[in-house]
């Protein structure tokens, strides 16, 4: 079945992005028209009809709504060239790792739809990224160890790797020198320290960052570092903080930086 749903355009919600998008539902539905409001959404049930309806309405993106049943089918979908070059948004953890896992597509996840007449609306902000009508968001990534104790941190690059792949430009600093010259130096719009086992908060280096108005700060902690450090940060800081659990799932931690970057997104004209 082929539908096209055309929601009306509020003068209320005149300021949002008008975008075109394909969703493409391979053994799941999700209703989407309220999601994606105010976009044109054009709805389609197999892989044929979404190549024949992207070469017609040329759309902006492509919402992938399949169950792990259907994962098969995203190969046949990097072969049609009007489907595989469009930015595609996933909303289940297994799909966007299977999406990841082929070659030249574009990948964006998605991973909690809006609910309700909740004023966030993560999808819309994922559509606005992934076509670029916002600046890609910048995340610096950093550890609390000491400068001659810093190496590279395998959880901190994984991390750097999920974030890029949902759409942020992810830089992962390797000492304190280098955090704060890289504050200096770039728009960096969320600063993501994560605080490993009995992390000594450097305070000399915490009061260096205060004096670079930072950007919002998100703290990941071992359950066991979570008093100390995070505390101590806390305090000797000014930034906006938001505190999460290493072992919380990719999921949680893009959706919180999302809310937390959400007010620094920067329209592009």
């Amino acid at each position: 079945a082929l539908k096209q749903v055309l929601p009306a355009l509020s003068p209320a919600q005149s300021a949002a992005p008008n975008l075109t998008i394909l969703h493409l539902r391979l053994g799941r539905s999700h209703d989407l028209s309220r999601a994606v409001y105010p976009c044109r959404l054009l709805e389609v049930d197999d892989i044929d009809q979404a190549n024949m309806l992207a070469r017609v309405w040329r759309p902006d993106a492509i919402v992938l709504d399949a169950d792990l049943e259907s994962m098969a089918l995203l190969s046949e979908l990097s072969q049609y060239p009007a489907l595989a070059t469009l930015p595609i948004v996933t909303l289940t953890a297994a799909i966007t790792q299977a999406a990841n896992q082929i070659a030249g597509l574009s990948v964006f996840p998605c991973l909690a739809l809006p609910s309700g007449e909740a004023a966030e609306n993560p999808l819309l902000q994922v559509l606005q990224i992934a076509t670029g009508r916002v600046a890609m968001p910048h995340l610096l990534l950093a550890d609390l160890l000491p400068d001659a104790a810093a190496q590279p941190i395998e959880r901190l690059n994984a991390t750097a790797q999920y974030l890029q792949a949902a759409g942020f430009h992810s830089i992962v600093s390797r000492t304190w020198t280098d955090t704060i010259e890289q504050l200096a130096s770039r728009s960096i719009d969320l600063l993501l320290l994560w605080l490993p086992a009995q992390a000594n908060v450097p305070s000399e280096q915490i009061a260096t960052l205060m004096q670079l108005q930072p950007p919002p700060m998100l703290l990941l902690h071992d359950p066991i570092a979570v008093p100390a450090a995070c505390e101590t940060v806390m305090r000797l800081t000014n930034a906006a903080i938001v505190t999460l659990p290493a072992a919380a799932p990719m999921s949680e931690l893009v959706a919180q930086v999302r809310q937390a970057i959400e007010p620094r997104l920067t329209l592009i004209p």
